[in-house]
């Protein structure tokens, strides 16, 4: 807020009944969430398949459906895990197939299914938590907040027409009357650490090493620490001229003129590399300047798409 004078925040909320998913027969006491609508199962698995066809990949089908991977006929349940999304061609032409018969000539998709059939239920789990901390987080700072739900989203970005990135996905939230102007770049902001972990910091004020390697050791019988040698610090060593990997740094290039990135460096530590044209130019050290140390986050300026 410090930079962009923000007075509203519209947050898009996406809550997920995880025994619903689970057991769509659940009733009375064991169904404590009554304010979840039921449409919030088919939210999770068309955000779970990225809004495309599992079996044959198209994501600009006319008509999506969800498809049982084992049929109801066969005894599929409508748990979240059997459930994935399907064009319609390919749910009329699977029927009452097996996954395994529908798929037999495409390995790489059956595999993609299985691991759907597998997959746990965390990352919903993860939403029910994050959402209600980061609103009660933005009430915190008294700035006017409105919630909406996923399903609005998508219902206003296909009403005007914005193709799908999660920029647009961003201007849509609420319901706006149009979308004025969108953006061909975005700025991506990354975060990659500062290098600064407790195994890389200097002895607590015993005079111990820290982290999770020292309380490993101590938590061992005394027998078994007299023949264990105790972790100590590793230094940061993967510093070349003042550089270190991850810094902002500014190259010369006798190629590529003058570039700006952040540092990589090579085995050896003589040579500095940044990323140009989805390549890496590294020069000598001494041809390096140093723009700023690693924040824990690198900036990109990204398309839009």
């Amino acid at each position: 807020m410090e930079i962009f004078p923000v007075t509203l925040v519209r947050v898009e909320t996406a809550r997920f009944d995880t025994q619903l998913m689970e057991n769509q027969e659940v009733t009375g006491r064991e169904y404590q969430q009554g304010e979840l609508a039921g449409w919030q199962l088919r939210s999770y698995v068309f955000h779970r398949d990225g809004a495309k066809c599992v079996y044959c990949g198209n994501a600009r089908a006319e008509r999506y459906e969800l498809d049982h991977i084992v049929p109801r006929s066969r005894g599929g349940a409508n748990r979240v895990s059997n459930l994935v999304v399907s064009c319609h061609d390919c749910s009329t032409a699977k029927d009452n197939m097996l996954v395994e018969e529908f798929l037999a000539d495409r390995p790489a998709r059956l595999a993609a299914v299985r691991a759907i059939r597998r997959a746990p239920l965390a990352g919903a789990s993860q939403m029910n938590i994050i959402v209600p901390d980061l609103l009660r987080r933005i009430e915190q700072m008294e700035l006017p907040t409105a919630e909406y739900d996923a399903y609005t989203t998508s219902w206003t970005r296909k009403r005007l027409g914005v193709l799908k990135t999660h920029v647009n996905d961003a201007l849509c939230v609420g319901v706006p009357d149009a979308v004025v102007i969108l953006p061909p770049m975005k700025t991506v902001v990354r975060s990659t650490g500062r290098g600064d972990r407790q195994m890389l910091r200097p002895p607590d004020k015993h005079g111990n090493p820290r982290g999770q390697g020292y309380r490993d050791y101590c938590a061992l019988p005394r027998q078994r620490q007299g023949y264990t040698s105790c972790p100590g610090h590793r230094s940061r060593g993967k510093r070349v001229a003042g550089i270190a990997s991850g810094d902002l740094v500014r190259l010369t290039h006798r190629k590529y003129g003058v570039l700006d990135g952040y540092a990589g460096l090579d085995k050896k530590r003589s040579r500095v590399a940044v990323s140009h044209d989805d390549m890496l130019v590294s020069v000598k050290a001494q041809d390096a300047v140093l723009l700023a140390r690693n924040s824990g986050y690198r900036v990109s300026v990204e398309m839009n798409e």
